[in-house]
């Protein structure tokens, strides 16, 4: 199993891309990883000022969460079955939770 929380929203497009190949390079068949991290945001106030982000480097890549975009990651680096299990509104966001299998 691997687990992550709140680390791919920092993240790179190309970072997340590799590390998720990594991860089920060294996960065993039938392994699962396990992710919560900021995904599809549910406020539609917060959604329409997501764009806003572009204009600070160090929040650019919490966009394409914001817009539901890390299954495809996911699904992308080989992994089924991934699905989101649980979400969570927070202040900050929406914070999901995801799994899927190698």
């Amino acid at each position: 199993k691997v687990v992550s929380c709140l680390v791919f929203h920092h993240l790179s497009p190309e970072h997340k891309r590799k590390a998720l190949l990594e991860i089920f390079r060294v996960l065993k068949n039938g392994g699962k990883i396990y992710i919560a991290d900021w995904g599809l945001e549910r406020n539609k106030t917060k959604a329409s000022l997501l764009n806003f982000f572009k204009y600070f480097n160090v929040l650019k890549h919490i966009i394409e969460h914001g817009k539901g975009m890390l299954p495809r990651y996911i699904k992308d680096a080989g992994f089924k079955n991934v699905i989101e299990t649980s979400y969570l509104k927070t202040i900050s966001g929406t914070l999901c939770y995801y799994e899927a299998e190698k």
